[in-house]
């Protein structure tokens, strides 16, 4: 609208499309946006739009408010942008201030973007109100789901609800009326968080080995080569999982992603006989979304660089949580319960400043095994 005025000087429906709505910054001001839309003010035509703000938080703003409301209109179409990954009937709750709140029957539903490929969560109340929905991300306090601790039929974990007219992190949770619905659906939902991952770039992993490599993989007897790019290790920041990724050249198509781990079958190295240049192994690959067993052969360049990806893939097998910095692994410890102590014992460890204390819990248990950033045995009260 013009100020003087009051004209509309344009007009448009914020939609979630692959050529419109889309924010970008001006080259020349970080308080500048542009987007392509369709005008009503000028019928038939799509038109090139730009906003020129005061400050950048004003700017900032504006972004946050534009794709709050790409959400509320992809919710009004009913997601017709999103493909349906997993769908199941369940009770449905929110957890308000105290206590949890009955949201009624309906259907929990995973869904995954048509362009972007994340995933999201969706709820509806007989099949018509949307009361939740919110995207499946790898976060330290949003989408971790946990057990509920008084029935094995019931999940709970928080997220950013955008089905209301703002953004709020609300607690949900589903109760099935069996636990193998309530398994089923746990692993759908943990599978929907490793594919908005993939679709990320795998945000939450830091970078532990990089080399050039071709990549081959065994298909009907024959080994069929993927073509050269780079092989990478990954380890997750929090959880100190490592992750196997190969991208091809040129084009960077993900052509092998499988987490590391210690297995009697997978995972195992061996160096081929007959050339005696490559490694081979096998894994439970998600490359292709759905997980399936491949055998994989990776051919380096070099001697030193065949023993330098055998450290590398040797030690990404045992999980090490890194510092939030992500410039290294934690300190584990393991702190034994005194003799003396006949009921539930307090641990407390203090980091290596000393101007913080973390509360590890108390336990029952003769033993109890943690790892923090910056903490070392020397700073156990």
């Amino acid at each position: 609208l013009e100020e003087a005025t009051n004209a509309v000087l344009a007009s448009h429906i914020v939609v979630d499309h692959e050529t419109q709505c889309n924010l970008r910054p001006n080259a020349g001001s970080e308080n500048i946006w542009n987007w392509a839309a369709i005008d009503t003010c000028a019928p038939g035509s799509e038109r090139r739009l730009a906003l020129k703000f005061s400050s950048k938080p004003a700017a900032t703003s504006f972004r946050e408010k534009f794709e709050h409301a790409k959400e509320l209109t992809s919710k009004a179409d009913g997601y017709v942008q999103d493909e349906l990954l997993y769908s199941v009937a369940c009770q449905f709750y929110l957890f308000n201030e105290s206590s949890w709140a009955d949201v009624g029957h309906g259907k929990a539903t995973l869904l995954r973007h048509h362009r972007t490929r994340r995933a999201r969560f969706v709820f509806w109340v007989n099949e018509r109100h949307i009361v939740a929905s919110h995207y499946i991300v790898d976060d330290e306090n949003l989408c971790a789901i946990k057990p509920n601790k008084m029935s094995r039929k019931c999940w709970n974990w928080s997220g950013v609800n955008l089905s209301g007219y703002a953004p709020l992190t609300q607690t949900f949770a589903v109760k099935f009326k069996e636990p193998t619905l309530a398994a089923i659906f746990h692993e759908a939902f943990v599978q929907a968080r490793e594919l908005t991952c993939k679709a990320e770039g795998f945000l939450s992993e830091a970078l532990v080995y990089a080399q050039r490599a071709q990549l081959c993989k065994f298909r009907g007897e024959v080994w069929h080569s993927q073509g050269w790019g780079d092989v990478k290790i990954m380890r997750h920041r929090r959880s100190g999982v490592a992750r196997l990724v190969f991208l091809k050249d040129k084009t960077d198509d993900l052509v092998a992603n499988h987490c590391l781990c210690e297995h009697h079958e997978h995972y195992q190295l061996k160096l081929n006989v007959a050339s005696g240049d490559c490694w081979h192994w096998s894994a439970e690959d998600r490359a292709l979304d759905e997980p399936q067993v491949e055998r994989f052969a990776l051919r380096l360049g070099s001697g030193q660089s065949l023993e330098e990806f055998r450290v590398a893939f040797e030690q990404a097998k045992r999980p090490r949580p890194m510092t939030p910095d992500g410039d290294g692994p934690t300190i584990g410890l393991t702190i034994t319960r005194s003799d003396e102590a006949k009921y539930k014992q307090r641990f407390v460890l203090r980091s290596a400043q000393g101007d913080r204390i973390v509360h590890v819990g108390r336990s029952l248990a003769n033993e109890v095994v943690v790892t923090h950033a910056g903490v070392s045995a020397e700073h156990v009260e």
